[in-house]
């Protein structure tokens, strides 16, 4: 008896390996805050993926964000950096 594993599932992993493949990382001309959300989550294209479903943010949008294409709004941003378990503080420079 052979298992077969669901179609869903290896949906998944392809989406993964593809996501892994993809990845390029961070332009150079992007956003310090952006950047610094690049390198969250560059380690790990799958971390990526899981981010921007539990976000509710569309990986391309993601994508477009890390390459300079689109800025993001506050609310995503800020959702991504909570759901990668960030967070955005607001602080007084000392002058």
């Amino acid at each position: 008896m052979t298992h077969q594993v669901p179609l869903r599932v290896r949906q998944e992993k392809a989406m993964l390996a593809a996501a892994k493949a993809n990845y390029k990382g961070v332009f150079p001309d992007v956003d310090p805050l952006i950047q610094q959300l690049g390198a969250i989550l560059a380690d790990d294209a799958g971390f990526l993926l899981d981010i921007c479903k539990r976000a509710g943010i569309h990986r391309q949008t993601l994508r477009k964000w890390l390459r300079g294409d689109r800025t993001p709004n506050l609310l995503d941003f800020h959702s991504v950096l909570l759901v990668a378990g960030y967070t955005l503080r607001i602080e007084r420079n000392e002058t």
